[in-house]
């Protein structure tokens, strides 16, 4: 029988005491009473999301401020974390994620390899989340990193800075403010998603010109236009490039790589597009002459995603009427 992956950790000091009890092979239920209602509600996110059962209480020193609190329940929630993994024999060690949200794209890689070190860039526009400091947010996850063991990597600012720019509360001037900080291999692919992002019909028009109609730009470098060119709330500037995707299709399978090929026709296929017209397109698309087999296999790939999203749709209308 598996031993459990449970513990318990006390921490005590001047400024604070703080409980916390980990069970990592839970079902994210949570119990969290810090006395800063953001932090609960993170830490209550960690666990919904992990599926891993917490409890934690701690009492500090609020009415001085919230950053003992913050660091304590970090460092104590790591210790337990450690506890709770052991020897870490048969871990899967590593881990990576990118959550989109309405307004931010989080993305963080972690190793649980023992050897605590962080590499953060948050960016934040304001100063406080309701009683929680976001200065705090960067220290508390170097908290836990260091009493947990685990790398953990964390670049957000492109990320936020992407999002503002695709709702129009960034541009131009931004775009190059970062980029002056982050002039990297990354940053500079970075910087071009974020352009390609922008909600105008030029900004469309730019990154349609880089990826369909010109072969300058390296294959990481067109991956990044054409992320930044698909955003699902921009369906409207997006409809007029549905009909000279097919288009061009052919001619891009006929003299570009395999791999640049198949880049351009997964990144700009209409998925978001949840429509029959979507469905019927591509049909007409596959039906006209013989196809590459990976083209074909792509599309009906692509079709089966906007169908299946349709039937669900579907169920839940009916659902709603019953």
């Amino acid at each position: 029988m598996t031993a459990p992956r449970r513990a318990e950790c006390l921490r005590e000091t001047r400024e604070t005491r703080v409980r916390v009890v980990v069970d990592l092979d839970g079902n994210g239920a949570a119990r969290v009473q810090t006395g800063i209602g953001a932090y609960d509600h993170l830490l209550t996110s960690l666990a919904h999301h992990s599926l891993i059962d917490l409890e934690i209480e701690a009492a500090g020193d609020l009415e001085v401020d919230e950053h003992h609190t913050v660091e304590d329940v970090a460092l104590t929630l790591g210790e337990a974390i450690a506890a709770a993994l052991g020897d870490r024999a048969g871990i899967g060690r590593f881990g990576d994620a990118s959550v989109p949200m309405d307004d931010a794209l989080a993305s963080a890689s972690l190793d649980l390899s023992g050897r605590p070190y962080a590499v953060l860039d948050l960016a934040f526009r304001g100063e406080r989340i309701g009683g929680l400091s976001t200065q705090l947010v960067e220290h508390a996850l170097e908290s836990l990193a260091r009493t947990a063991g685990l790398v953990m990597d964390a670049e957000l600012r492109w990320h936020v800075l992407s999002r503002l720019v695709a709702l129009g509360a960034a541009g131009e001037a931004e775009i190059d403010a970062e980029l002056a900080r982050d002039d990297t291999a990354a940053g500079r692919r970075q910087a071009l998603a974020a352009r390609a992002a922008r909600p105008t019909a030029e900004a469309k028009e730019e990154a349609w010109r880089q990826v369909v109609e010109s072969a300058d730009l390296p294959n990481a470098e067109q991956a990044a236009v054409i992320d930044g060119f698909t955003q699902a709330d921009q369906l409207d500037l997006l409809e007029p490039y549905v009909e000279g995707y097919f288009a061009a299709l052919p001619g891009i399978w006929s003299s570009r790589t395999s791999e640049i090929a198949q880049s351009i026709t997964v990144g700009l296929y209409p998925a978001l597009r949840i429509s029959s017209d979507t469905v019927e397109r591509t049909d007409a698309f596959l039906a006209t002459a013989d196809r590459e087999p990976a083209l074909r296999r792509l599309l009906v790939e692509g079709r089966d995603s906007v169908s299946r999203a349709l039937r669900a749709r579907a169920k839940d209308r009916q659902a709603a009427g019953d």
